[in-house]
């Protein structure tokens, strides 16, 4: 049997398509290389997805393994691991519901509640519906991809990972959370709605874990855990 860890990046500043890592995301990352040298996690094989917060998540903890005596393998990029691209589905959406007479035309005449928390939630509604717009296949044009073939892009990544790899290994893959959810779609079965949902709980640098002897044998053995943020105030 091999072990695999999915790990989702460090907290990062979302004002960009390509975000960087915050400070707190960069110690997240680092907790959790000090954390798998303690616990003897000998890697024989580390990958990483596009994303500068999924190569500077993987920068950190590497350098905290090494400076803890652990040899890490040279980490290689597989594009598939690259998250669902949130920012073109929104585009794709706002014409549509928050345009003149649309569901959400508020959201962007209204001036903004001052209250933080209002906002969130005012965001979060428009989030929620333009996911929905996507799972449902609702979007068209080239600049978004759709659901089915987000979810069939992570799994040929398992399987590349897998294959390559085979038995008896080790292996770390730093993703996101999108890609995670993914991941347990394959895994286990989830609906298409449910797999989205998966990915709201997602914690930062927490660790996914399955076992697999080859890629028609995938065991989902742990999620989302965080034993590495000892500080309730790190759990973002």
């Amino acid at each position: 049997m091999s072990t695999l860890y999915l790990v989702r990046h460090g907290q990062a500043h979302y004002t960009a398509d390509e975000p960087p890592l915050s400070d707190l995301g960069a110690e997240q990352a680092r907790r959790l290389g000090r954390h798998a040298a303690a616990r003897g996690w000998q890697l024989d094989a580390l990958y990483h997805g596009p994303r500068k917060r999924q190569i500077d998540t993987t920068t950190h903890m590497m350098r905290a393994m090494r400076e803890a005596g652990m040899h890490v393998p040279e980490p290689v990029q597989v594009d598939d691991f690259d998250e669902y691209h949130a920012q073109a589905i929104l585009r794709a959406c706002t014409p549509r519901l928050a345009g003149k007479g649309s569901e959400f035309e508020h959201l962007f005449t209204d001036r903004l509640p001052d209250d933080p928390a209002a906002q969130r939630r005012r965001f979060n509604r428009f989030f929620e519906r333009s996911i929905e717009l996507w799972l449902g296949g609702e979007l068209g044009g080239e600049a978004v991809e759709p659901f089915l073939d987000f979810a069939a892009r992570v799994a040929r990544g398992m399987h590349h990972v897998i294959r390559r790899e085979g038995r008896g290994k080790r292996v770390m893959v730093v993703t996101s959370a999108g890609c995670i959810a993914a991941s347990m779609r394959l895994a286990v079965g989830l609906d298409d709605a449910t797999t989205l949902k998966q990915a709201s709980i997602i914690w930062n640098t927490s660790v996914t874990e399955y076992r697999y002897r080859d890629e028609r044998e995938l065991t989902l053995v742990g999620f989302n855990g965080v034993p590495h943020l000892d500080d309730p105030a790190h759990i973002t």
